[in-house]
């Protein structure tokens, strides 16, 4: 497993979670998703810059049983209950 601080980079990753965890979840979040989908790539950018602090964990292999996985063959996306 990898942890490592996102950069401005990142931000095309980071708005895509964001957005999807806002809009699944607007309760835990202090705005909505009307509001933050229409802000620009450039705008979460600036987040990323100045102020925010945002881990990503990217799982390289996953052991099941005997059974390792590689990230290629893992799916990357969560489905929420």
């Amino acid at each position: 497993m990898l942890i490592r601080q996102l950069s401005e980079s990142d931000v095309s990753d980071w708005k895509s979670v964001r957005l999807e965890a806002v809009k699944l979840h607007p309760e835990a979040f202090g705005g909505s998703f009307e509001e933050e989908h229409l802000q620009s790539d450039s705008e979460f950018a600036e987040g990323l810059r100045n102020g925010f602090e945002i881990y990503w964990t990217e799982l390289r292999s996953l052991k099941v049983g005997q059974t390792f996985y590689d990230e290629h063959l893992m799916v990357r996306r969560f489905e929420s209950p």
